[in-house]
């Protein structure tokens, strides 16, 4: 894809959805989303993040730095994963590699794979090897 037209791509038609109106939890194995309306990838850089801000103790005088450390040290890399599903059942893996995203008191963990453009997916199965309480998941829809 060329640059501009990724660039024409992200700036109008990028946006974040959020798949769990209500915070989940996960426990250690997994939960299927059904998701209301399907998501899709307009540029390869698209990830399905939880937001784990309610699960990190964030000090008014935490900078960046330190709140990375303790997101890094309270979620180990390859603990967490994800599938995404479409209506003929072709499934995309998702795997958390330690993508940290914090910005204005929000901590995120990235989950990213090869995911193919404009395919619909309907279904977002999430496996954790840790427990994950009242998280939110989001699709990233384009990301540079």
């Amino acid at each position: 894809m060329s640059d501009l037209k990724t660039f024409f791509l992200i700036l109008f038609l990028s946006k974040s959805v959020i798949l769990t109106p209500d915070p989940i939890s996960v426990g250690d194995g997994e939960v299927e989303l059904s998701l209301g309306e399907n998501i899709s990838a307009i540029t390869t850089g698209a990830t399905l993040q939880i937001d784990v801000s309610t699960m990190i103790d964030l000090d008014s005088k935490s900078g960046v730095v330190q709140i990375r450390k303790v997101a890094e040290a309270q979620f180990p890399s390859g603990t967490i994963s994800a599938i995404l599903v479409n209506d003929e059942n072709s499934m995309i893996p998702l795997t958390y590699f330690g993508g940290i995203l914090v910005n204005d008191g929000s901590v995120r963990l990235s989950l990213e794979g090869k995911i193919p453009l404009e395919t619909e997916w309907n279904k977002v199965v999430l496996k954790s090897d840790l427990e994950l309480r009242e998280v939110s998941i989001v699709w990233l829809n384009a990301k540079h």
